[in-house]
Order: structure tokens, then C-alpha cells, then sequence
């Protein structure tokens, strides 16, 4: 199974603004370099995103529909114990990890039960 890198690197910055600046530094840098540091995830010929049923910035919401269709299947819950997808279709690989939302993130996104 492939390791969901792009929530470690995530979460390990965030991590490191609110103990280095607080509750407001790490808003700074989820606000400055969460782009940043999933964009900076993808390798030539890897799209690398992420996305939800509740966007919290508009940014996410290019995702591909089988995505979409995805998430609308799955639902609005926690991500703990959702499977992912790993699979080939037409030759192209695709993969989706559930990133778990908790902890320092609900700090200012507050408890999205997902």
C-alpha cells in the first residue's frame, strides 16, 4: 500500500508553526503552504490533491469525478478505517488515501466529523 507521505508532511509542518509560533503560526503556514506542500507531492506524471465533500478552500474542488463519485459513495465520516482506492483503469493508476482530520487541524477547522 502506498504511505499517505503528503498527510505526514501535512500535519508534521503544522506541527512545527504551532509549536514554534502557536495557534496563529500554524493558521500562517496551513493558510501560506498547504498548496505548497501538497503540489510539491506530485512527481511528473502524478496528479496529487486532495479534496472533501466540504471544501474549506476552493482550491481543492478540481478533483476528477471518479473522485467525487468516491466521496459521495463513501460519505461524511471519519477517516479512520475507510478504505482508500488503489486500482488501474485504462492503463492509469489511482490511488486515494483518506487523510484523517483531527487533532491540530480541528484547532481551526473545528470538528467536521469527517
Amino acid at each position: 500500500m502506498i504511505r499517505p507521505c503528503l498527510g505526514g508532511a501535512l500535519k508534521g509542518r503544522f506541527a512545527s508553526a504551532m509549536k514554534d509560533a502557536g495557534a496563529e503560526g500554524a493558521l500562517e503556514a496551513c493558510t501560506a503552504e498547504a498548496q505548497v506542500i501538497t503540489s510539491q507531492a506530485a512527481t511528473p506524471g502524478l496528479r496529487v490533491g486532495r479534496t472533501s465533500l466540504r471544501l474549506r478552500n476552493p482550491k481543492n474542488a478540481e478533483a476528477p469525478e471518479w473522485v467525487n463519485a468516491w466521496l459521495v459513495e463513501v460519505g461524511e465520516r471519519k477517516a479512520s478505517g475507510v478504505p482508500g482506492v488503489e486500482t488501474v483503469v485504462e492503463g492509469i493508476a489511482r490511488v486515494l488515501i483518506p487523510l484523517e482530520v483531527g487533532g491540530l487541524c480541528l484547532t481551526c477547522h473545528g470538528d467536521s466529523g469527517a
